[in-house]
Formats: C-alpha cells, structure tokens, sequence
C-alpha cells in the first residue's frame, strides 16, 4: 500500500539536492497498482534511474499497464525502441533482454543496464501505453506529472521533471507531492488525477488530438528531437543563412518594428510590459527567464525584447535565435513573427 512507504509524504522537494526518485518515485512504483503519467519529453531513462521500483511492479500480476500520454517529440533512440517494440512479438522482446530475467522474474539491475531494450519489451508486451498528445498551433504540449494508484490511496508528483533521467534525478528540477491519506491534499489529487485523464483522451482547448502510438508513428505525427544540443558552428551557419536570406528576400532593411496599434504595456496586457522592463533591468542586463501561462503573449513579449535590443544596436546586424521543443510551437512563432516584423 502506498500509505505503508514512510517516504511518501506531501512536500515541495527540488532536484538534484532532494533524492525524489528514491523517496517518491521508486516507492510510488513499488506499492502502486496503476500509473499514469503526462509528459513534455520522454525517453528511457526513466527506466535506469527507476528500476527497483519499476521491476517490482512489473512482477505483479495485479498491476496494470503503465499508461503516459507524452509529447508528439521523440528522441532517436527512444523512438527505435518504441518502433521496435511495436513490430515484434512479447515472445521475442523477452528473448531479446533474457539477461533482464532472473527465474521468470524481472531484475532491477538488469533493467537499469538495459532500458532501451526493456522499453522495446514493455511495448511489446502491452506493460507500457504510449499515447501522444497533438496541441494546437497556438499551443504546446508541456505537462510533467507522475500519477500512482493502489486502489485505495494515491499519490501526485508533478513539476519540472519529464519522464527522462535529467527529469527524475539529475536536473535542476522541482516536484510537488500530494497524497490522498492526507485531508489537506485530497482536493489537489483527485484535481491532479482529472487533469491527466483529461490530456489522455484529449479534452483540453490546446489539444487537436490524442493519437494512440501506433497511428501517431503511421501518419508521421511524431518528431525526432536531436541528439545533441547545437554547436557554436550551428550558430554561425545558422546567421550567414539568415543574412543570406534576408538579402535575397526582404533587402538589409528589413527590420522588427513593434505594431502602434499593440496594447502591451498598460491594459489587459501589462504584464508584457513589466517582463520587458526587468528583463532590461535584469544584471547582467537583456536577460532572463519569463513565466507566463498559455496565451498570456510569452512570444509577443519576448519579440518586443528582440525589437529593443535591435534599436539599441543602432543598425548593426541581430541573429535572433528561437528555439522551441515542438513543430506546433514553432509554428506559433511563425504565425506571430511576421507581425513584429512588419509592424503590422
């Protein structure tokens, strides 16, 4: 039972310093029956970090299937064994990671040593359901929540952390924990549990579809996120294409211009305003992070920021990189870059 684990407790933990696989995770896995997940990136590291909670409850006949409803992005080698696990029998995958069987029974160490192959296997073998999420245009995909059910009592982490190692031990992450033994948190858990049923069968405004993994992978809705970040030689062949670009298409004076009629630093919108002022102000200067929710105009704000930046330099060149984790996202920024740019 999960209420029997002395260290599931509610609290706000941060990672790496807080040991959150070793006091939420692997216990909320070792005593669960059913787990639900939401999920901006996923991968298989997960798999390594979480493998003495996760065989345990692989070996349980009583637990059902993982189900996670992720992100349309994929990372290459996540994606190999998800394709993989799809086009081979149960029978085979379990041949193909023997080592990962101790007399019939899943071993944790083994699990660890070789995820990609348990990934491939826990599709194959129906112990894991993928489902993907397609947002809107205007939207993202970007939930991060871990779900954990005995039948009785459950228990919500969610934060900062995808279902990826970075995400469950070794990034600057945060997590929040509830569990339903405790009255006060009972209303943020069964909030907590609507929410991620809600993603897995598509009900929210920034969500066209929900696709099963299957037909996510036949009609080519899954990206392939790179391997590795970019290098500074990226960067530079990025700027002489933009130069390039912006000769051949818009001639040198091209340039962002801030629309008159934009209502952005008084009214509805005066929060964009704020943002730009301390990001200004911000030591060193013209630099931060922005938190907004969804509509609250990040992408406006943050190409007002590129605009000013531009002004300050006085007609020498910008490369204004923007980099966003999903198509539909960069979509949106296509959508409303033009705008700037014209100052239309």
């Amino acid at each position: 039972m999960l209420r029997d684990e002395p260290t599931l407790n509610p609290g706000l933990f941060r990672l790496p310093d807080d040991p959150v696989a070793d006091m939420i995770l692997i216990p909320g896995f070792r005593a669960a029956r059913r787990v639900q997940g939401a999920f901006g990136w996923f991968n298989a590291g997960w798999i390594d970090r979480l493998a003495p909670g996760l065989a345990e409850y692989l070996n349980r006949a009583e637990a059902e299937p993982i189900t996670f409803t992720v992100a349309p992005v994929f990372y290459a080698d996540a994606r190999a064994a998800v394709e993989r696990g799809l086009e081979i029998s149960e029978y085979d995958a379990a041949e193909a990671i023997a080592q990962v069987f101790v007399r019939g029974r899943t071993e944790a160490n083994a699990l660890g040593r070789h995820a990609l192959d348990c990934l491939a296997w826990m599709i194959a073998a129906r112990r894991l359901h993928l489902r993907v999420a397609v947002p809107t245009s205007a939207s993202n995909y970007h939930p991060k929540v871990w779900l954990f059910d005995d039948g009785a009592h459950q228990v919500a982490a969610r934060g900062s952390g995808n279902a990826t190692t970075r995400g469950v031990a070794e990034g600057v992450e945060h997590m929040d924990v509830d569990v339903s033994w405790k009255p006060e948190c009972r209303e943020r858990v069964s909030k907590a549990v609507a929410m991620v049923d809600d993603w897995a069968h598509g009900r929210s405004f920034g969500l066209k579809c929900v696709c099963e993994i299957p037909q996510a992978l036949a009609d080519d809705i899954i990206q392939t996120a790179p391997s590795s970040p970019p290098q500074p030689n990226d960067y530079r062949r990025a700027e002489n294409g933009v130069h390039r670009r912006s000769k051949k298409l818009a001639g040198p004076e091209q340039r962002l211009v801030i629309p008159k009629n934009l209502e952005w630093e008084t009214g509805a919108y005066s929060h964009q305003g704020e943002a730009v002022k301390h990001w200004k102000q911000a030591q060193p200067a013209e630099r931060g992070v922005v938190e907004m929710a969804t509509g609250a105009g990040k992408t406006i704000a943050a190409l007002i920021c590129a605009t000013r930046a531009q002004n300050r330099r006085g007609g020498q060149a910008l490369l204004l990189v923007i980099s966003a984790p999903s198509v539909p996202l960069i979509s949106q920024w296509c959508e409303v870059g033009p705008k700037i740019r014209t100052g239309c």
